[in-house]
C-alpha cells in the first residue's frame, strides 16, 4: 500500500521540479518496495533459506543507502524551503541547475559513498531475518561508529535545525508567503509549500529520536575493538525466531509513505491529476 500510494506524491513532486521531495518520494518508495518482497520470501519465523542471493546483493546495500538517503532528502527539502522564505531570489536556470547539482550529492552520492564505506566494517555475505529478510551484518566497532552511526542523528539534527529557522521565518513573514513564492518563481503555491514544510518537520520530529535511540542503543551494547579477521563473505548468517522480526521501528518507512499521500496525494494538485485520469479514461 505505501509504495502505491506514493505513486501520486511523486508524479506531484516531478512536476513541481522539487528534487528534494522527488528524492524522498523515491526513497520511501524504494524501501518499502524492498521490505514488500522481503516479506513475500522469507514469511516465516524459522525458515530462512538463501533462496534469492542476486536480489539480497542489490537491495541490501540499496536498503542501508535509502536509510540515509530518506533523512538526507528530508533536510535538503526543509533547507530549499528555508532559502525561499529568508533571503528569497530569483531562481534562473543556474540557480536551478546549483540546487538540482546539491541535492542529488547530499541525496544520493552522499548516501552511496557511506553505503560503500559500510563495507570496510561487513563480517558476513548478508543476514536474513524473518519477514524484513536479508541486509548487511557489521561488525560494531569504531569504524562501524564513524562511517555509519553517528551520521543518522548529524544528518536529523541538521534538519530539525532547519525546520526550526523555516518555523521561525513562516511566523515573521506569514503575510508575505504568497509574493515571496511569486518573486523568486520557485513554481509552489502557498498549499503546497505548507504542506511540503509540515510534512518535513512531521518526518524529522519522528527522525530525531529515532536516530539517536539507534546510534545510543548500539554504544551501550559496547563497541567491540576493530578486528575483521573472522570476515566471510562466502557465507551468510540467519536470526531465526519472532524476537529477530518486524519491530516498531520497522514500521518508520511504510508509515512514511502513508504520511506522504496524507500530505501530497489529497491536495489540490493531486486532485487535478485524479481529474486529468478520469477524463482520460472516460469516466
Amino acid at each position: 500500500l505505501a509504495v502505491i500510494l506514493c505513486i501520486i506524491p511523486g508524479i506531484v513532486h516531478i512536476n513541481s521540479r522539487n528534487y528534494g521531495a522527488i528524492f524522498m518520494t523515491m526513497w520511501v518508495t524504494t524501501a518499502n518496495f524492498i521490505t514488500f518482497v522481503n516479506s513475500l520470501l522469507w514469511p516465516d519465523y524459522y525458515i530462512l533459506d538463501d533462496k534469492a542471493e542476486v536480489w539480497c546483493l542489490i537491495t541490501s546495500p540499496l536498503y542501508v543507502a535509502a536509510h540515509f538517503g530518506l533523512l538526507g532528502s528530508a533536510t535538503c527539502t526543509i533547507y530549499t524551503m528555508y532559502s525561499y522564505v529568508s533571503s528569497p531570489i530569483i531562481l534562473t536556470i543556474k540557480v536551478k541547475q546549483r540546487q538540482a547539482i546539491r541535492t542529488f550529492i547530499l541525496t544520493i552520492i552522499f548516501p552511496l559513498i557511506l553505503t560503500g564505506l559500510s563495507y570496510i566494517v561487513l563480517l558476513f555475505k548478508y543476514g536474513i531475518r524473518p519477514i524484513l529478510g536479508c541486509a548487511n551484518v557489521p561488525q560494531q566497532n569504531w569504524v562501524f561508529f564513524v562511517v555509519y552511526n553517528m551520521w543518522p542523528p548529524i544528518i536529523a539534527i541538521i534538519g530539525c535545525y532547519y525546520a526550526g529557522l523555516t518555523s521561525y521565518a513562516i511566523i515573521k513573514k506569514r503575510l508575505e508567503i504568497k509574493s515571496l513564492l511569486a518573486y523568486n518563481e520557485s513554481g509552489m503555491n502557498t498549499s503546497y509549500y505548507y504542506r511540503l514544510v509540515l510534512f518535513c518537520i512531521t518526518f524529522l520530529i519522528f527522525a530525531l529520536p529515532a536516530a539517536l535511540l539507534n546510534t545510543f542503543s548500539n554504544l551501550l551494547e559496547g563497541i567491540v575493538p576493530f578486528d575483521m579477521s573472522g570476515r566471510d563473505f562466502k557465507s551468510i548468517v540467519k536470526f531465526p525466531g519472532e524476537d529477530h522480526g518486524v519491530t516498531f521501528v520497522d514500521y518508520a518507512k511504510p508509515l512514511a509513505g502513508f504520511i506522504l499521500f496524507i500530505f501530497f496525494g489529497t491536495g489540490q494538485d493531486a486532485m487535478s491529476t485524479y481529474k486529468r485520469w478520469i477524463s482520460t479514461a472516460k469516466l
